[in-house]
């Protein structure tokens, strides 16, 4: 339980993921990322974390990792240490969602203004499988019974 209101930055927290495993907070504005533990204590703080705002971020638990996606169109992995770790080019437009992957949260799924769908490795650090506009459409609704 966090036991204190947050007051280190003056911007507006626009993304907020959950590490219950280490009690960390990462909170994401516009181009900053800050991160507290469960008692409100600023533990770090990176500025201009991307060239652009950050549309998105997603945590995997399981790999230890924060993920961030921009509207520069890259999405950058952060270690639960501090740093960035790596940074994934390949969408040429805006990054509009990430997700992990529900059957490996060390694979995570990014969508972009592109139209593509993209999956990339935690493990590997790299591009694992790129889906066109087509492909996922017939895929998706092929899972939901849609003809």
């Amino acid at each position: 339980m966090i036991r204190k209101e947050l007051y280190y930055t003056t911007e507006w927290i626009k993304r907020l993921e959950v590490d219950t495993e280490n009690h960390h907070l990462y909170c994401c504005t516009d181009r900053n990322l800050l991160i507290y533990d469960f008692n409100g204590n600023l533990l770090r703080h990176y500025e201009n974390i991307h060239k652009l705002v950050v549309s998105c971020s997603v945590y995997s638990s399981s790999s230890k990792l924060l993920v961030t996606g921009s509207l520069d169109c890259d999405i950058k992995v952060w270690s639960i240490a501090g740093g960035l770790i790596e940074t994934f080019k390949g969408h040429t437009r805006a990054i509009t969602k990430l997700l992990l992957n529900p059957y490996s949260s060390s694979l995570v799924i990014s969508s972009s203004m592109d139209g593509t769908v993209k999956m990339w490795s935690l493990d590997i650090m790299g591009l694992m499988y790129k889906y066109g506009h087509l492909f996922f459409l017939l895929l998706v609704t092929s899972k939901i019974g849609i003809n």
